[in-house]
């Protein structure tokens, strides 16, 4: 289903060898690898288009997303899942369902 794949964008710092370079923030990376490495679901708390290479396309619902149910008190799943790992703030991305547009750099 389109809700599974998650693109993410590496977080990134001013290279201080070069102002006209960027390096990958290896500490905010961190949680990424750690959960790929675990085959753990992600979650995006990074704002969309924070990288300025997206925007929310317009034909995207404006209604908030849904929120899984609460399973019933006493209800059991039989194989749990891995936990879902919320990514730091400067990894940000898109969910392959969201409706988005390129940025353009004119």
């Amino acid at each position: 289903p389109l809700v599974e794949p998650t693109f993410v964008q590496y977080s990134l710092s001013p290279d201080p060898d070069g102002s006209d370079k960027v390096v990958p923030d290896l500490d905010g990376c961190a949680v990424l690898w750690a959960a790929r490495g675990r085959s753990a679901p992600i979650a995006l708390s990074g704002e969309l288009g924070a990288d300025e290479g997206v925007t929310l396309g317009p034909s995207a619902p404006t209604a908030e997303p849904t929120v899984p149910e609460t399973p019933a008190p006493g209800a059991t799943d039989a194989t749990p899942g891995p936990e879902v790992v919320e990514l730091p703030g400067n990894v940000s991305g898109s969910k392959a369902d969201q409706a988005t547009c390129s940025v353009g750099r004119g």
